[in-house]
């Protein structure tokens, strides 16, 4: 209840006052009334007192079926009581009343994300600044006659849906040919009427935190349920709890509903699958087309539930609904999710792509490459497929920061992710309003992948430039030679050998010496001085080196190419071109893979473009470049000169080091 509608305080508030003075007793969050209740024998009185009638009222309502379950019966704050006067008294002297219902949604979230850590955060919360452009991109429609109805079906803490409400109620409230009465009864009909969400979490209970989130945030949490949205049946004859199988049976009919959803906003399960060997999970399968092999009745051995939400979402739009959903890259470009994009073509309309940072989801612990998927869901389905509006984000998500990071840190970057939201805002209601721009493609470029390294015709872009400027022009298997002496370790199990790699600086370094007989690969690679390697996995992000001569003779795996590229100047000025950021962004839209790219050699990535200058300016600069090699082998043979007279006084002995070990503090 608000403060206003506490009938002790109600006496205190003038209309229109901006600011009030209360008596002591007259204010029930305080540490006064709590030492009061205290003194008249209750035991941690906003628990047995304030909570249990907050708890009270709930349970009136879910009786009423007006409101869903937020807390078990008889459930009690867990909480030592000074704990519960610790928070109290730091809070008490805020005006808690004067806090909108986002801010008092936000508090709660930083409670809750305080619980949660690493992973198990980011399985619940999908960054911020994705949430509310997501929303945007969807176009909330709310009028006299008509509301839009939302779903996410697997809600997790409720971001998207609460992002939904603010947005639905702030245009109700925005609009003024309505009157007072006219939008209160309009916030109350999306509040209760408008806002689904599913999930099927039970460690936590995400349908319960959902529903106390959308409650602080104003409510809205009447149509959360607790039931697995990929089960097409909603079969609830697994549950004992008479008020989860009500709940479902309820869900059933609203899903029956021939209105179906307008809007589904969503961040599905990456890492999750249904397997046929589990005999539920085998059931669910069987419902879905996708599950399906070529079109035949032979069920695949199991399908991430990420794809079967494509199909259960396509099921509850109706014709022209929307559907913005986060997409694991993988499923845009992998050879064995064919069949998922020829279902996305066939079904729906794809309006825009925008690619994620690979660091969206860095609170999350997970390193795995995104993209933003808003489709419409097609009316016919000979209906063609128009442009396509894309975008490659650097700046969404990233935002998110760990609570470690500075003020400023988080400042910046919430500034730039602003201004990038800003941006694809304005490109895209552009697009919408027949605009075309550099950001949209054709739909011809949608018929195989849909991940925009490949869709969006990038590669060699810089090509034409060097050619205008004069500059000779060539592909990159046409500057190197493949070379690498292969051969297998294990025939000399005794031999000490040298494995080296590269770091991202485009350095050799030694990895380890091991016998030859303790490598398990069969096949490696020697190098010799002079030569180029060239990492399959880490060239994107600049693993190219050339191997000095004190590495030479040294072994690499056969995750490397090595190349001869002619004389050291040619080897060197290649180097630094190879590493530069648009020649490595060239490698990556050669590259296959999502969350990892690999540059196989040649594929694609021979026909990388190379701006082969004339070969006296190639020298020169190769010959910059090898002098400051040489220049920092010498700095680092100074260093370590230096290093061991300074250990000759007997610092840095095994005993030394040892001390130091033993009283050093934790990191």
């Amino acid at each position: 209840r608000t403060l206003r509608e506490n009938a002790v305080t109600k006496q205190y508030f003038a209309s229109g006052a901006e600011s009030i003075h209360l008596p002591k007793n007259a204010v029930l969050f305080s540490d006064n009334w709590i030492e009061n209740r205290e003194a008249e024998g209750s035991t941690n009185p906003v628990d047995t007192i304030l909570f249990e009638r907050l708890r009270e009222d709930i349970e009136q309502s879910i009786q009423l079926r007006k409101k869903k379950r937020l807390f078990d019966h008889g459930e009690r704050i867990k909480l030592r009581p000074d704990t519960i006067k610790d928070v109290v008294q730091r809070l008490q002297h805020f005006d808690m009343f004067g806090i909108d219902e986002d801010l008092n949604g936000r508090l709660f979230e930083t409670f809750l994300s305080a619980t949660m850590r690493g992973r198990e955060l980011g399985q619940f919360f999908t960054p911020r600044s994705v949430v509310k452009l997501m929303t945007y991109l969807a176009s909330l429609q709310v009028t006299r006659k008509h509301q839009d109805r939302v779903l996410d079906g697997c809600c997790g803490s409720g971001g998207f849906l609460i992002e939904a409400l603010t947005v639905m109620r702030q245009s109700i409230r925005d609009n003024t040919s309505l009157s007072t009465a006219e939008r209160e009864e309009l916030i109350d009909k999306v509040c209760n009427e408008c806002i689904y969400g599913i999930d099927y979490g039970k460690d936590p209970p995400l349908a319960r935190i959902a529903r106390i989130n959308m409650y602080l945030h104003g409510d809205g949490g009447s149509r959360i349920y607790y039931a697995d949205a990929l089960d097409k049946s909603l079969n609830s004859t697994r549950e004992k709890d008479p008020e989860i199988v009500q709940n479902m049976k309820e869900l059933r009919d609203n899903l029956d509903e021939p209105t179906m959803f307008d809007v589904i906003l969503t961040n599905p399960p990456f890492s999750m699958t249904k397997s046929r060997k589990n005999d539920t999970e085998k059931v669910i399968l069987e419902q879905y087309k996708l599950a399906a092999i070529g079109g035949t009745s032979k069920l695949r051995s199991s399908l991430r539930s990420s794809v079967m939400f494509i199909e259960r979402y396509t099921d509850m739009l109706r014709p022209g609904g929307k559907l913005v959903t986060l997409i694991d890259e993988s499923i845009l470009v992998g050879l064995d999710y064919g069949f998922v994009r020829d279902y996305i073509r066939r079904h729906f309309l794809i309006r825009a792509i925008i690619s994620l940072h690979g660091d969206a989801f860095q609170r999350s612990g997970a390193r795995i490459k995104t993209s933003i998927l808003f489709l419409e869901k097609k009316r016919r389905e000979s209906e063609p497929q128009p442009p396509c509006f894309t975008y490659f984000s650097v700046c969404l998500g990233v935002d998110d920061l760990t609570p470690r990071a500075s003020d400023a840190d988080i400042a910046k970057a919430r500034a730039l992710s602003t201004k990038e939201a800003k941006e694809i805002i304005s490109g895209y209601e552009a697009y919408m309003n027949g605009n075309p721009g550099p950001t949209v493609i054709s739909p011809d470029l949608l018929k195989d992948t849909l991940d925009l390294r490949s869709c969006v015709p990038l590669f060699g872009r810089m090509a034409r430039q060097w050619r205008s400027d004069g500059i000779e022009v060539k592909e990159l298997e046409e500057c190197v030679s493949q070379s690498g002496e292969e051969f297998n370790p294990r025939t000399d199990p005794e031999k000490i050998l040298i494995l080296i790699n590269v770091g991202y600086n485009g350095r050799c370094k030694i990895e380890g010496r091991k016998k030859g007989g303790e490598i398990k690969y069969p096949k490696m690679y020697r190098v010799r001085s002079g030569q180029m390697i060239f990492s399959t996995i880490r060239a994107v992000n600049g693993a190219i080196g050339i191997v000095p001569p004190e590495l030479d003779g040294a072994i690499v795996s056969s995750s490397y190419t090595v190349f001869d590229c002619g004389s050291p100047e040619d080897t060197a000025y290649l180097w630094g071109v190879l590493r530069s950021h648009e020649v490595r962004a060239d490698i990556q839209s050669a590259a296959t893979g999502a969350s990892r790219y690999y540059a196989y050699w040649p594929s694609k990535v021979g026909k990388v473009p190379i701006p082969w200058i004339e070969e006296k300016k190639r020298h020169e600069v190769g010959k910059h470049i090898l002098l400051t090699w040489e220049l920092e082998r010498k700095l680092k043979q100074e260093r370590e000169e230096a290093a061991s007279k300074i250990a000759e006084l007997g610092v840095e002995s095994s005993e030394s080091v040892r001390r130091w070990e033993a009283s050093a503090p934790p990191q």
